[in-house]
This record gives structure tokens, sequence and C-alpha cells, in this order.
């Protein structure tokens, strides 16, 4: 079975992945690889230093992903920074300072940087729009109590796993990860994957329906 490699020390992140990848053929491996991460506010800077340090560290044929949570009563802050916010303020600290002057619309988005066995680094990027509320639910990891999806009259942390796939950035960014892979003939017999060149891809994903019914 095929094996790709997702460079997060976040099980919360490898879970919902791996999720979109059941029943695929494709064994998805976590691999917790201790990254220099840079203090940044663009996002695609961040995962651009991540993934090459992975790649001065010998990786290859794995993604890496980095999520933004930008809030316009803050500036669009925290942006990437928002790992550094939560430790700071908590999810509910977060809320209250986006609503202290009525500011509360904001965006969500994922850039997945996806490294190939010629060391190629591919960027795929997903945006959802919504308004930090103040915390509901349970059911997610991080700031997903306090974001309401445009659409939507519950938090991330209140949609089932079906309802979030709906709408989720993770879910986009990934869904034109997927299309690339489909689109290519994954590399030829060298690296993590070491499978010989064939006439189809070598990650049969599911359809992006298919996706949002699990």
């Amino acid at each position: 079975m095929p094996t790709l490699s997702f460079l997060t020390g976040n099980r919360g992140k490898f879970n919902e992945i791996a999720h979109f990848l059941a029943d695929s053929g494709v064994e998805l491996k976590q691999l917790t690889v201790d990254l220099d991460e840079i203090q940044e506010v663009d996002a695609k800077a961040v995962i651009a230093h991540k993934a090459n340090e992975a790649i001065r560290q010998g990786y290859k044929n794995f993604f890496l992903e980095d999520t933004s949570l930008y809030i316009s009563g803050l500036g669009n802050l925290p942006g990437p920074l928002i790992k550094w916010f939560l430790q700071e303020l908590n999810p509910a600290g977060i809320a209250k300072l986006a609503m202290r002057n009525g500011k509360t619309t904001a965006r969500a988005e994922t850039i997945i940087a996806y490294v190939n066995a010629k060391k190629e680094i591919h960027y795929f990027l997903g945006k959802t729009t919504g308004r930090i509320v103040r915390p509901r639910g349970t059911g997610d990891f991080g700031w997903g109590s306090i974001f309401q999806p445009t659409g939507s009259r519950k938090t991330f942390a209140q949609l089932s796993k079906e309802e979030k796939h709906r709408c989720s950035m993770r879910i986009k960014a990934f869904r034109k990860f997927q299309t690339y892979l489909m689109e290519r003939k994954m590399e030829k017999g060298k690296g993590k994957i070491g499978m010989k060149k064939r006439t189809q891809p070598i990650l049969s994903f599911r359809s992006a329906e298919s996706l949002s019914r699990h």
C-alpha cells in the first residue's frame, strides 16, 4: 500500500486528514518532525520555510499544512500566529477581543505544501469565511468553538464531521491537492513511496462528493 507522509505534531489535524483518505488505498503516516517555524504574518512564507526545513532534513514525498485565522476586528490578526494567540488568550479571550469593537467577520485559510520526489514544492489554498462568536461546542480542536462559518448557525465545534466537511477550509485546500495528484502520475520508483511508474495515479482518491459523506 502506497504511503504518503503528513508532517504534523497535531493529532487532531492528522485525524481529520486521515478521515478524508479512509478506504482510498493510501497509508497516511504521521511524522512529528522538529521544524524551525518563523514568526511571520505571511502564511505562505511560514509554510514555505517549514517545507524547506524538512527538505534540508532529507524528507520528500510529504505534505504539511498551516491554517490561519484572520479577524477583521483585530486588524486581520492573528493570521498564522493563531497558535500563540490561543496559548496566551484561549478561544474565549480571542472572541472577547474581537467582539469588543463589534467587528467579528473572519476568514480561515489553510495552505497545503506538497513536496514531491524531486523536492519541488506545490501549494494549495482553501478559504472559509465566517464570524467570531462566543465559545460554543466541544467537537473541534483549537479555535473551532468560536468560528461560525457563513451560512451556518453552528460553530465548527458544533458541526458533525459531515457538516464540517462541506465548508472546511482544509477540505477545500485538500480537494485542490487531490485534483493535482489525480492529474499527474506519481514519481517513478524513488523516494518513500517507492512504487513503479503506473498509467494511473498512485493515490486513488475518492470524489469530492464522497469526501463530504465521511
